[in-house]
């Protein structure tokens, strides 16, 4: 594990990770009847869900910067491995409603 902060939104934890520059992937949770988002930052995407997810209503998310995939060509969306990513007209895009980040390189809402 790299760090683990307080935030108030998975796409805050999307940001803090990238501006990092050596997170790769993190984990989020909130507490019961809390607004604050518990982040932990990874150095690298796990192999597996089971060594990310070690806490209860813990979610995964792998960083994929924009350089990787925004704007590559793809026949399907499973080529388009952003979180909140499809394949549209044959491109790699963010899914409707979210918007990709110039400074996050994440699609956010």
């Amino acid at each position: 594990m790299l760090w683990t902060r307080e935030a108030v939104s998975k796409s805050q934890c999307a940001v803090l990770c990238v501006q990092s520059g050596t997170c790769a992937s993190f984990t989020f949770s909130r507490a019961a009847g809390s607004l604050l988002t518990s982040c932990r930052a990874y150095t690298r995407a796990m192999a597996s869900l089971d060594a990310a997810i070690t806490y209860a209503n813990a979610k995964y998310y792998v960083i994929v910067h924009k350089m990787d995939w925004m704007d590559t060509a793809c026949s399907d969306g499973s080529e388009c491995p952003a979180h909140n990513s499809g394949c549209y007209s044959g491109r790699c895009l963010c899914d409707w409603g979210f918007f990709y980040s110039e400074t996050s390189h994440i699609c956010l809402t």
